[in-house]
């Protein structure tokens, strides 16, 4: 403004009428732009704060996607299939040792869902290993969260299942004398493989 008043209360005498308009106009000039620049810094200060604003919820809401975790296959399954994890990983274990204690003098005592023997390369003895290890891959699968967890799982219940009728069934008529045993396995065996069923959609969309 200063600029701009200067060059109206400027003296023009002893400059031609020309020059006295280029240096009305040079100020005027002047002026508008001094003015125009200050717009300019106030639009500018209006906006900073917007885009401050915008900035931190941008990065506030990386922060969340980043902070927040992503659910586990392992929360899907209830606490009484964890419990059961840690130990038929350690039975799995204990199978594979009854297996190599099989080949020195030790025989050690193998019984499971109702099959019972001293000897671990026999018939018996081998079939109660296999389910062992069995269990004890499923258990590890389904602790660690593996692709192929509720499949095993599913195969190693059934097969529970089916080895609990035969024990109930058949192996009383082999025995003598004559001794009916309710396999109590089955009251576990069946919740156990009807959740693997519940969970399973859920578990193979999830990624560890």
């Amino acid at each position: 403004m200063a600029l701009f008043g200067l060059g109206i209360l400027a003296p023009f005498d002893g400059h031609p009428g020309l020059y006295r308009w280029q240096y009305f106009l040079t100020y005027l000039s002047a002026g508008l732009a001094w003015i125009y620049g200050i717009n300019n810094n106030l639009a500018n200060m209006g906006e900073e704060p917007q885009n401050m604003t915008k900035e931190t919820y941008l990065t506030t809401a990386s922060l969340e996607v980043i902070e927040k975790p992503s659910k586990r296959r392992r929360t899907l399954l209830p606490w009484w299939i964890k419990v059961f994890c840690w130990f038929f990983m350690f039975f799995g274990i204990m199978a594979i040792v009854c297996l190599f204690l099989g080949l020195t003098n030790v025989k050690p005592a193998l019984a499971f869902y109702g099959f019972e023997t001293n000897e671990p390369f026999s018939p018996v003895g081998l079939l109660v290993i296999v389910v062992g290890i069995l269990k004890g891959v499923t258990a590890f699968a389904l602790w660690f969260e593996k692709d192929y967890a509720i499949e095993i799982g599913k195969i190693d219940g059934i097969t529970g299942m089916v080895l609990c009728l035969v024990s109930m069934v058949v192996l009383p008529f082999l025995q003598d004398p004559f001794h009916l045993v309710v396999r109590l396995e089955l009251v576990l065996l069946i919740p156990f493989v009807n959740k693997l069923n519940t969970i399973r959609k859920e578990w193979e969309s999830l990624k560890t």
